[in-house]
């Protein structure tokens, strides 16, 4: 089975813990890497991020500098995707000039996401239910010199286009869990991870910093599911993930002390007739 290929395409808006992204119907695996950001001191001086996206597990990569009147800004951006694997990283440097009043601004955002179809299976239970659950490490580091500067990261999973987990900008970073998801045995559904960052520095006088920093730090680290094997679209190795199968979901205790009630009163009834 070769599923069509469709680009997932990202919208990053300029402001503060905004995040839109348009992710990629089902049957779609894909790989999409961004950055876009500006440099500005004046409007004649004004530098954009302006590299080309990646559909590709290639690097994008790019920074710019602005300068007039003794003032200078600077901003970097660097996205990179794989299949399990979200790479971003943001910076914005600025420093204006108090004797000339020239400001300076200087804003980055970088995006990494990959989308892979999946389809877990087991022998004499196709179109049955089944559960998967997959975990991932969030580990990386933000820094800003203070407000205005800020910066800015959210993780989001989605499964078949509608979330399941996420890392919102105030949450702290660390394992995130999907928790179990309902699947149909021999029935393929997509999963996407979208990672994005991002840095801004204002100055009218002193040297102002703002750094994200996830470029090794989003990972998926597990998947367990219930039934005999898994298979993945992209054919990608997935190495390093730990990959369990036959795992069967048990009741918790209560529900289970719950469910022994219910069948010994049951059988009481079923008794008395």
């Amino acid at each position: 089975m070769r599923s069509v290929f469709i680009r997932a395409l990202f919208c990053a808006p300029l402001i503060a813990g905004a995040f839109f992204v348009s992710l990629s119907p089902v049957w779609a695996q894909s790989l999409s890497s961004s950055i876009s950001g500006y440099a500005d001191t004046t409007a004649s001086a004004r530098a954009d991020l302006d590299a080309p996206s990646s559909n590709t597990t290639a690097l994008v990569s790019q920074f710019r500098n602005s300068s007039e009147g003794g003032a200078s800004a600077r901003t970097e951006g660097k996205a990179q995707s794989d299949y399990g694997s979200n790479k971003a990283f943001a910076r914005a440097n600025a420093t204006g000039n108090s004797d000339s009043s020239f400001l300076a601004d200087a804003e980055a955002i970088a995006i990494s996401a990959w989308e892979d179809v999946f389809t877990i299976n087991l022998a004499g239970m196709t179109g049955q239910a089944g559960t998967v659950e997959y975990t991932f490490d969030v580990d990386g580091s933000r820094v800003a010199s203070g407000p205005p500067n800020f910066t800015n990261r959210q993780f989001l999973i989605r499964k078949d286009g509608s979330t399941v987990a996420q890392l919102s900008n105030a949450a702290s970073d660390g394992s995130l869990s999907t928790g179990l998801l309902d699947i149909i045995y021999g029935t393929p559904f997509t999963l996407s991870a979208t990672l994005r960052v991002q840095a801004d520095a204002f100055s009218d006088e002193i040297e102002e910093n703002a750094i994200a920093d996830y470029f090794n730090t989003a990972t998926l680290t597990s998947i367990t599911h219930s039934g005999s094997d898994i298979g993945f679209e992209s054919d990608a190795p997935y190495s390093g993930v730990a990959i369990t199968g036959g795992v069967v979901v048990v009741p918790e205790a209560g529900t289970l002390v719950l469910l022994t009630f219910a069948a010994t009163v049951g059988i009481f009834v079923r008794r008395r007739k």
